[in-house]
């Protein structure tokens, strides 16, 4: 396949599954001129049309219900600062609270739960919540 014909190949499947963040980083811009390079299997994975009559996983929509379970698993924990430490009074460490992070995604998301999730990750996004 040619350069180009795989620039406007590339182009077109961000449009059509609506990829506007990748879109942003490459629209009006000439890829071969910014000696833009990528995986082969990474192209080919992203320019993969699906097969008529074949189940086809909608990563978009799972990609959205797993963004849906942390956000919501992230608000349970604010509301729990909110009520327990600022109106309270209350003083928690900061591993008591992640660990109240993953005990509701383990029970309320099994699928989703990921125990390698890290304090400093959950401690930036708190500040970055409450600053």
């Amino acid at each position: 396949m040619s350069y180009l014909k795989s620039e406007q190949t590339i182009k077109e499947c961000a449009l059509v599954k609506n990829d506007y963040c990748f879109l942003g980083m490459i629209d009006g811009m000439d890829l071969r001129a910014k000696e833009v390079k990528y995986h082969e299997s990474c192209h080919r994975g992203y320019v993969k049309r699906p097969v008529e009559g074949t189940e086809q996983h909608n990563f978009e929509n799972s990609s959205t219900s797993v963004k849906a379970a942390y956000n919501e698993a992230f608000q349970h924990i604010c509301c729990y600062i909110e009520t327990k430490i600022i109106q309270a009074g209350h003083v928690k460490r900061m591993t008591m609270l992640h660990n109240r992070y993953l005990q509701f995604m383990s029970e309320q998301y099994p699928d989703n739960y990921n125990p390698g999730s890290t304090v400093q990750k959950m401690k930036a996004k708190l500040i970055a919540h409450f600053v």
